[in-house]
């Protein structure tokens, strides 16, 4: 399995625009890369991936001390390891779960064929749309999805929850969500692939439901290129807020930064995970 030389992620407009039949309705924050022969040389990082992230989570804690994080960072050009603490620590993927189910949805022609499909994965991602998950989820098979996308891509840790219906209740590690960025890039079929990391970097600041989604990376990355999958539920008294996403010149730097927080506000929790983020950000030197 590669990752680290993959292919270009440019979206082949001709061949989007013949299976959609309306434009996706949002504008890009960012452009996505279009040769990564011009990718920027990575930023020398000195500190180890364990010092790192123990600053990373150092920050967050310090604007909610009570938080608890697992984060894993990873340069996809090199396959080298940044930043990792808590990687194998479970937590509620919230819609992060997204991502599978766009997969399970694109894994095959018929999918990537069917036009209302297609949109609705790209509005279920760049909106985070509630609504459209919970249709694909009953009409997959639900907890099947994980069962599947698991397999598929060698997940270890990630299970549905056993609540029906509730598929942010999946749980998960930082670890095997960097595994699902991982076959994103290299594995996943080219057209699948493209449709999905298209829709990450036109993630709408506000989402479907009304939160604004421009915590952690995309606040603490303005000004870089990025494509984001973020996630936010409350869970009994805490809040699991997550910020997951590829950033940096050409993309080119993987991040997986899950939390669950204590009773707070999502622009509360927002801001320390943003606030870990820039920890990164100022490492790398972006």
């Amino acid at each position: 399995m590669r990752f680290g030389v993959r292919a270009a992620i440019a979206v082949a407009t001709m061949g989007i625009s013949s299976i959609l039949t309306v434009p996706v309705a949002f504008a890009r924050p960012v452009p996505l890369p279009q040769d990564p022969s011009h990718a920027k040389p990575a930023a020398s990082i000195t500190v180890s991936p364990n010092a790192l992230a123990q600053r990373m989570q150092a920050a967050v804690q310090s604007v909610e001390p009570r938080a608890e994080t697992g984060i894993e960072v990873v340069d996809t050009e090199s396959g080298a390891l940044v930043a990792a603490v808590n990687d194998d620590k479970r937590f509620y993927t919230a819609s992060v779960v997204k991502l599978l189910i766009a997969l399970d949805v694109l894994e095959d022609g018929a999918g990537q064929q069917d036009s209302a499909a297609v949109q609705q994965v790209q509005h279920m991602l760049s909106a985070s749309d509630d609504a459209i998950a919970s249709r694909f989820w009953g009409a997959a098979g639900g907890a099947q999805i994980i069962t599947r996308m698991s397999e598929k891509i060698g997940l270890t840790a990630t299970t549905a929850s056993s609540h029906s219906g509730q598929w942010g209740e999946t749980l998960t590690t930082a670890r095997d969500v960097m595994a699902i960025y991982r076959y994103l890039l290299d594995e996943a079929p080219l057209l699948a692939r493209d449709l999905i990391l298209d829709a990450l970097g036109q993630a709408a600041e506000t989402a479907a439901d009304g939160v604004d989604q421009y915590f952690g990376i995309p606040d603490a990355m303005r000004g870089c290129e990025w494509a984001v999958k973020q996630g936010w539920m409350w869970v009994g008294s805490a809040l699991s807020l997550n910020t997951t996403g590829l950033v940096g010149p050409d993309l080119r730097y993987a991040v997986v930064l899950l939390s669950s927080q204590p009773t707070v506000s999502i622009s509360a929790g927002g801001a320390a995970l943003t606030a870990g983020i820039g920890v990164l950000r100022e490492a790398m030197g972006l």
